[in-house]
């Protein structure tokens, strides 16, 4: 993206890029009141008694026990979007997440209703509602810094390694403007 459209001088949460697959769980309350919810990848729909790393991240961090209730409790529809990894998963050999243990990392949420993702400042960002709800979410490697030239310098040429290790890249989270 051009540096031209970046808003510098805005609030910004840093967060590592976990390399993986895309991993998302979804609760919607439908027009007659009940509630639906699911697994998705990036293309399809996983039936959750199905055996597959998609699913099994629903026993693991009992994911849709945990979201059903917040998304009722605050009648709010919601879809938490996460990124699978681990041995097995986008084993690419630059890749620091493909040899670690399986595992499930959030990064944003999107309020399905309202048609809009829940941006730092939100009472629905993704690093608030995984909090409540005891699930894992992305390394935040920064909060509430100044977005500048420097912080792009800094995590774009500057820095080869986070905490030991090469890193795909990181993503700058901050609120709608």
């Amino acid at each position: 993206e051009s540096l031209d459209v970046v808003p510098f001088g805005v609030m910004v949460d840093v967060t590592l890029k976990v390399d993986g697959q895309s991993w998302s769980a979804y609760c919607k309350k439908q027009d007659d009141g009940t509630w639906v919810t699911g697994i998705l990848g990036r293309k399809m729909e996983y039936k959750p008694d199905a055996v597959n790393n998609y699913t099994a991240h629903l026993k693991r961090y009992r994911v849709l026990e945990k979201l059903l209730p917040f998304c009722q409790k605050h009648d709010v529809s919601l879809c938490l979007r996460g990124e699978s990894y681990g041995e097995g998963i986008q084993s690419f050999k630059i890749n620091p997440h493909a040899k670690e243990p399986k595992g499930l990392a959030f990064f944003s949420n999107y309020v399905i209703d309202e048609h809009r993702y829940a941006r730092k400042g939100d009472p629905l960002y993704i690093f608030s509602v995984a909090r409540e709800l005891d699930l894992p979410t992305v390394p935040v490697l920064e909060t509430d810094v100044i977005l500048t030239p420097e912080l792009i310098r800094k995590y774009g040429d500057e820095l080869t390694e986070i905490n030991g290790r090469a890193f795909e890249g990181v993503v700058l989270n901050y609120a709608e403007g």
